[in-house]
C-alpha cells in the first residue's frame, strides 16, 4: 500500500513462528496485490526446521532474493536485504538459520556490481545503537567495502542525521511509520 519497490523482514515476521511466516507470504501471494520485492540475504529455513520444506515453497511462490537490481532515473541501484544478530535473537521460534552478516553482503556487493549496480543499498533490519559496540550497522559499515546506504531498522532508532561510516551513510526513519525518511546524495 505505500508503494515500495523492495523491504526485507525483522524478528516480528516470525512472531508466528517459521509456518507462520510461510502462511503470510502465501496470503500475500494469493491477494493478486503488486508486492514489493521480499530480500533476505541472511536468513533461510534451517535445515532440521520440519517446516523448511513449506516455507522454501511460500517464499519461491512469493519469490523472495538476496538481492535485486532496480533502475530509476538513469541509476542503476543494488539493494540486498539482511537480517540482524540482535533481530535474529528477538526471535527464537523462526526455526531459521542466521548467516554471517559480513559474509552475505560482501558476496551481494560483489555480485550486484558485476551486474552493473552503480549505487548499493542494504535494507537491514540490524540497528544502530549509541554504544558503538551495539551499533550492528556500523559494524556492518566498516566490516563490508562498498555498501553505499544502509537503510537501518529493528533498534526504533530515528536518526535526524545520516551516520557516516567511511563512505557509508546510515539512515534509519524510526518506528512505526511515524517518519518519512527521505536522504539526497549525489556524487
Amino acid at each position: 500500500a505505500m508503494g515500495y519497490d523492495a523491504t526485507t523482514a525483522g524478528n516480528h515476521e516470525f512472531d508466528h513462528e517459521g509456518g507462520g511466516f510461510a502462511q503470510m507470504l502465501q496470503a500475500a501471494v494469493r491477494s493478486g496485490d503488486d508486492l514489493p520485492a521480499l530480500l533476505m540475504a541472511n536468513y533461510a529455513p534451517a535445515p532440521d526446521n520440519p517446516e523448511a520444506l513449506e516455507i522454501r515453497r511460500a517464499m519461491a511462490a512469493y519469490g523472495v532474493q538476496d538481492s535485486m537490481l532496480l533502475e530509476r532515473g538513469g541509476v542503476t541501484y543494488g539493494i540486498f536485504g539482511l537480517m540482524g544478530e540482535d533481530s535474529h535473537d528477538c526471535a527464537p521460534t523462526s526455526g531459521f538459520v542466521l548467516e554471517d552478516r559480513a559474509d552475505s553482503a560482501q558476496r551481494c556487493v560483489d555480485s550486484l556490481r558485476e551486474q552493473g549496480a552503480q549505487f548499493i543499498i542494504c535494507l537491514s533490519h540490524s540497528g544502530t545503537s549509541e554504544k558503538r559496540r551495539d551499533s550492528e550497522d556500523e559494524r556492518l559499515a566498516r566490516e563490508v567495502e562498498g555498501i553505499d546506504l544502509i537503510v537501518s531498522g529493528h533498534t526504533h532508532t530515528t536518526l535526524e542525521q545520516p551516520i557516516t561510516v567511511g563512505d557509508t551513510y546510515i539512515v534509519s526513519a524510526g518506528p512505526y511509520c511515524e517518519n518519512l525518511g527521505s536522504i539526497t546524495l549525489s556524487w
